[in-house]
């Protein structure tokens, strides 16, 4: 017999509980039957290019944002330009520093990597419906806006 204390935080591991939810889209999103191009791509250079994507970084900037290594995130990056959806410029002010932007490739795979995050989205709200999807993601945008706590 478990202890209660684990069972409720068991049942209220909200960051536990997420990744769970992450997964089991990104299984759903592996059962879309469009365009597969880039369905094959890693977990780690789909979560690179969602952040390139939202704002064109330095690669020490985007290293900082994910938690990673320099080293890791420039691995990353150098599959992404492989692939031809993101490339590298010069950063304004740095002979040194590069700036990882999306091209017109990397648009078009943004658009199908939209069609199947909706294909996973429709299939969640066949089971809750809109309202809680809406009342989800509202939820969720809250959490977002909350500062993190200061460290010690």
């Amino acid at each position: 017999m478990q202890h209660p204390v684990n069972d409720e935080f068991q049942n209220l591991n909200v960051k536990a509980l997420l990744q769970d939810v992450i997964q089991h889209l990104e299984r759903c999103m592996d059962t879309y039957e469009g365009d597969a191009t880039y369905a094959n791509v890693r977990p780690s250079d789909t979560k690179m290019f969602m952040s390139i994507s939202s704002e064109p970084r330095t690669i020490s900037q985007l290293a900082r944002t994910l938690n990673i290594s320099r080293q890791a995130a420039h691995a990353s990056i150098g599959r992404l330009v492989d692939w031809g959806v993101v490339e590298l410029k010069p950063a304004e002010g740095s002979r040194r520093d590069k700036i990882a932007v999306v091209t017109q490739e990397g648009e078009k795979a943004r658009d199908l990597e939209a069609q199947r995050i909706n294909f996973a989205k429709l299939n969640v709200e066949a089971r809750i419906g809109k309202e809680k999807i809406r009342m989800l993601c509202e939820i969720l945008r809250e959490i977002l806006q909350a500062p993190p706590p200061a460290g010690d």
